[in-house]
């Protein structure tokens, strides 16, 4: 079980994550961090193992623990168990981040087929 640090080559931009099977292939699940690897390509960025721990508890405090201490660009969420990322500081920066790149055709629109015929 480790602490990783999942950094972005081009601009130095980080993610902390935790990974029970130190899978060496898993850089990462965040939206942000995913979204940047589509961007950048994936050998733009490297993994650094930051702590190795011993448990699943210890595991979610020391993510935590690494999230506030680096205030890393790609995180959402405090870490630890869940993706709560409402209570987040950086939730709302990262959601602008996430849309502001978005066309008007990359939302799904529904019209029924009484709403078509009108607009006709």
């Amino acid at each position: 079980m480790v602490i990783y640090e999942t950094i972005n080559k081009i601009n130095n931009k980080r993610y902390i994550g935790k990974d029970k099977y130190n899978d060496p292939k898993y850089l990462g699940s965040g939206k942000l961090l995913k979204k940047a690897i589509q961007k950048y390509s994936r050998e733009n960025f490297v993994k650094i193992i930051l702590e190795y721990c011993s448990s699943e508890q210890e595991l979610n405090e020391r993510e935590k623990y690494w999230i506030k201490i680096l205030n890393p660009k790609y995180n959402m969420t405090e870490g630890g168990e869940g993706g709560d990322t409402s209570s987040s500081p950086n939730f709302k920066k990262s959601i602008a981040i996430v849309h502001k790149n978005r066309k008007s055709s990359d939302y799904a629109t529904y019209r029924s087929e009484e709403h078509t015929s009108e607009l006709q």
